[in-house]
């Protein structure tokens, strides 16, 4: 009976990170994987909060093959599913950098159609654990009224949960290519967000991840 309970108890306490890996391996099995032009995947949802990710496989910066930001697409499909924000994430690897090239590769093409003036998007990313923070909130060029609002409502939340919160260091997205540079010259409200590696194993630190969750999902619906 021990062993029935040990085996069955992480998957209640830690439902969240159960579901965010299996999503993970049915989804984001190929995210190494090169295809033509570099599948998406997307939904849209209820809430006026597209969620993106387009670091979630293997993609080409310049030429160079750059490493995914694992988890990432998952992730965002799961705050969706939580949340009933939109989503927008690549799925297998990309011959282009969402997030550097200028605005006219598939994911900017399908970005715009999920888009809406009403939208406030979060770019989702991944970061290294050597920054010496678990988030890092980066503004971009010109942050709104809005967007300052909603930044500091999540920085607040995320120390609250015991995280290590840094703003616009040691990511900003003020440069003009990225999707937070890209919304905000469209009129639109938009931030991104570093996760710390730590942070998006589930498999290995599901209780971290479950608080990530919990984090992103309570501030998303507080919007």
């Amino acid at each position: 009976m021990t062993g029935e309970l040990g085996a069955i108890e992480p998957e209640r306490i830690w439902e969240g990170a159960v579901q965010w890996e299996a999503l993970q391996k049915e989804h984001w099995k190929h995210w190494a994987e090169l295809t033509p032009d570099g599948a998406l995947r997307y939904q849209t949802g209820t809430r006026a909060v597209l969620l993106t990710a387009p670091h979630a496989t293997i993609h080409q910066r310049d030429g160079v093959r750059k490493a995914a930001d694992l988890r990432t697409g998952s992730l965002v499909e799961l705050l969706s599913v939580r949340t009933g924000a939109s989503f927008l994430a690549t799925s297998t690897a990309q011959p282009f950098d969402a997030n550097w090239d200028v605005p006219s590769t598939p994911f900017h093409d399908k970005l715009r159609e999920l888009y809406t003036p009403n939208h406030f998007v979060i770019d989702v990313h991944g970061m290294s654990d050597s920054h010496g923070s678990d988030i890092c909130i980066a503004l971009g060029p010109a942050p709104g009224s809005r967007a300052q609002i909603v930044a500091e409502r999540f920085a607040a939340a995320a120390r609250k949960a015991g995280f290590r919160v840094s703003v616009n260091t040691p990511f900003d997205a003020r440069r003009t290519t990225t999707i937070t540079s890209y919304i905000q010259s469209q009129g639109g409200d938009a931030m991104e967000i570093e996760i710390a590696r730590h942070l998006r194993e589930p498999d290995r630190h599901p209780e971290a991840a479950e608080r990530l969750l919990q984090w992103l999902s309570t501030c998303i619906r507080e919007m």
